[in-house]
């Protein structure tokens, strides 16, 4: 991989603690296992969370949330630092509630200035704690980026949530998504309520991923820079079950690497998060291997 051509730094924060089962915390060694030229490990900042514990650590309904609160926290830092010696952070990330820190480093970088979010996922990921059905905050990441605090809930979530120094970090109207097809009902509602854009895998299609991408850079005008998050359930089942939700119906590797080539042409795109890799679901290593042919290709 040619990782110079489109960013100069890559962060990795490997925890899975936001995650329903283990084994994404293993993503970046999947990545490695496959091409470590493109990750030696002297050029890659590795962000460890001192807690490791896949329990439950005391919390009720929300898992691990005062673990999840410590990781993003560095991660926040991490990349609001480095965006200030850097024109664009590659971040490869255990689960997707890291996407949390990513987001408010981003926002806090930033600071006054407008954030977009560009999400390719098969899942919308906006809960909060009193909607998630199952707990796992890799299922709250833009619910958590989207809260504006009013609503009253636990410290560590407050303070995940004023993690950039700005509540809410993020619009809805600065949010494109692509490719979701499994969503509850009440994150559905959340779309429609505030009108965030969307663009299922066959309406792609229709239009042209290029042309989609494109689209999407438009619809962002109004923002300065963009977080562009890539969840690999957003692909196929059908190429690897390597990843922790994984959702039939979903783009192919070559469509994905489109959008991505697209996006990464707008110099507003200032992260470019990879994620959910999990190679203990998976079969020889078939995830790793595909989102190495994606960037690769690029």
């Amino acid at each position: 991989m040619n990782k110079n051509k489109y960013w100069n730094k890559i962060i990795a924060n490997t925890s899975e603690l936001g995650a329903g089962t283990k084994g994404a915390s293993l993503g970046l060694q999947a990545l490695q296992a496959v091409d470590n030229s493109f990750l030696d490990s002297s050029e890659i900042e590795l962000i460890k969370n001192p807690d490791k514990n896949f329990g439950t650590d005391g919390l009720q309904k929300i898992k691990r949330l005062n673990s999840i609160v410590k990781a993003n926290k560095k991660t926040c830092q991490s990349v609001a630092k480095t965006l200030q010696n850097h024109d664009r952070i590659l971040l490869l990330t255990g689960d997707h509630s890291n996407a949390i820190g990513g987001i408010a480093g981003l926002k806090k970088f930033a600071q006054e200035k407008t954030i977009g979010v560009i999400w390719i996922d098969a899942h919308a990921d906006l809960h909060i704690p009193d909607s998630s059905p199952s707990g796992n905050i890799h299922g709250m990441p833009l619910g958590a980026c989207l809260d504006d605090g009013n609503k009253k809930h636990s410290e560590d979530w407050e303070e995940i949530i004023n993690l950039s120094g700005y509540c809410p970090a993020l619009r809805a109207e600065n949010i494109e998504f692509i490719g979701i097809r499994d969503l509850e009902a009440i994150e559905w509602q959340i779309i429609q309520n505030k009108k965030i854009r969307y663009t299922k895998v066959e309406e792609a299609r229709k239009i042209g991923v290029n042309r989609l991408a494109e689209s999407c850079l438009k619809n962002l005008d109004s923002t300065d820079f963009i977080y562009l998050s890539f969840d690999v359930d957003v692909l196929d089942p059908s190429i690897s079950k390597g990843t922790g939700t994984p959702v039939f119906g979903g783009f192919s590797a070559h469509e994905v690497g489109q959008m991505l080539h697209v996006f990464l042409q707008s110099q507003k795109v200032k992260v470019l998060e990879i994620t959910e890799i999990n190679p203990l679901l998976d079969s020889e290593n078939r995830m790793a291997k595909t989102v190495n042919e994606i960037m690769s290709n690029l």
